[in-house]
C-alpha cells in the first residue's frame, strides 16, 4: 500500500521555507497521524483486497507496507539531487497539473516483482479520485518480448493505435447517441407534467409543446386523433428507451 506522494521533500537539505512558521506547519503536517493514515494510492496483487475494509484486512492478518515517495525521488531518483535539468524541472511542473497516476503505475508495474524476478499481477487505486487500474503479468511479458525485434515493436505500436481508435469510435458514438436521445426523448417528461398542472387547475396549452418539439407533437396529435391506444403508452415507450440507452451509456463508460 503506497503512502502519499509528497510534493516537498522531508530532507532538510532539499526543503526550503520562507519563514519559521512555514517550517513548523510543515513539520506538524508530516507528524500528524492523520497524514499517514490516509494513503494517496493503494496497491495489491489481489483485487479483492482493495474492496475490503481495514478492520477486515487486519482480521485476516494482511500486512500493510507504507512506501512514501517524494517528488524529488520520482523525478531525480534521489531526494538530495542537486542541479536538476530543464526537462526534470518541466516534468515537476507538469506533474502538478496532471498528477502522479502515470508515474506511480509505471513504478509499480515494473518495480514490484516476485522473488524470482518475474512480473506480477497488480491492482492500483487512487484513494482521492477512486480510480482503479489493473494490469496482468502476461501483458507485461508480452510487452517485453515485443521489444526484442524491430518488426514486433512496429506491430505492437500499430495494434495499440488501432485499439485506441476503436475505443475512441465507440465512446464518441455512444455519447452522440445518448445526447440525441436526451434531446429527442428527454423532453417527453414535460408532457405528463403539463397534464398534471392542468389537473390542478392551471391553464396549460399542450399545443405549445407540440410546436416546440414537433417530432413528439405530431405523433401525439395522431395518437389522440386515431384513438387506437392511450397516449400514456407513447410516453412510457419514450421514457423506457431513454432509460435503456442511458444504462448502455453508463455501461460503456465503465467498460472503456
Amino acid at each position: 500500500i503506497f503512502g502519499k506522494s509528497s510534493s516537498s521533500s522531508s530532507s532538510s537539505s532539499t526543503t526550503f521555507y520562507n519563514s519559521t512558521n512555514d517550517a513548523d506547519n510543515a513539520m506538524n503536517l508530516y507528524s500528524s497521524p492523520e497524514y499517514w493514515e490516509t494513503p494517496h494510492y493503494r496497491f495489491a496483487t489481489e483485487e479483492a483486497l482493495l474492496y475490503l475494509k481495514e478492520d477486515t484486512l487486519l482480521w485476516y492478518n494482511v500486512s500493510f507496507v507504507n512506501v512514501t515517495m517524494t517528488l524529488e525521488c520520482l523525478s531525480h531518483g534521489n531526494d538530495e539531487a542537486n542541479n536538476p535539468s530543464i526537462i526534470t524541472k518541466f516534468a515537476e511542473f507538469m506533474v502538478q497539473i496532471y498528477g502522479f497516476d502515470t508515474v506511480i503505475i509505471n513504478q509499480v508495474m515494473y518495480g514490484i516483482r516476485s522473488s524470482e524476478g518475474k512480473f506480477r499481477n497488480g491492482f492500483i487505486q487512487n484513494m482521492y479520485t477512486r480510480e482503479r487500474w489493473t494490469y496482468t503479468k502476461q501483458l507485461l511479458d508480452y510487452h517485453l518480448s515485443s521489444q526484442e525485434h524491430f518488426f514486433s515493436r512496429i506491430l505492437n505500436k500499430v495494434l495499440i493505435l488501432s485499439f485506441s481508435f476503436i475505443a475512441f469510435f465507440f465512446i464518441t458514438s455512444v455519447t452522440a447517441i445518448i445526447v440525441r436521445v436526451l434531446t429527442s426523448s428527454g423532453v417527453m417528461i414535460l408532457f405528463p407534467l403539463m397534464s398534471l398542472f392542468q389537473s390542478w387547475g392551471f391553464r396549460m396549452d399542450l399545443r405549445l409543446m407540440d410546436y416546440a418539439h414537433p417530432w413528439l407533437g405530431y405523433a401525439r396529435r395522431r395518437i389522440q386523433t386515431s384513438g387506437l391506444y392511450p397516449l400514456k403508452h407513447f410516453i412510457y415507450a419514450h421514457l423506457s428507451k431513454l432509460l435503456i440507452l442511458y444504462t448502455m451509456y453508463e455501461a460503456c463508460q465503465a467498460t472503456w
